[in-house]
């Protein structure tokens, strides 16, 4: 069981650091107009 909890945080946090990576890049290129 801990050990799928750990996957599935793991999992998790890759899908955040994604979409913060995201937001970042449109947050630039919404400067830059």
């Amino acid at each position: 069981m801990g050990d799928i909890t750990v996957k599935m945080l793991s999992q998790q946090l890759k899908e955040l650091v994604k979409a913060k990576l995201v937001i970042r890049k449109d947050y630039q290129e919404f400067h830059q107009r």
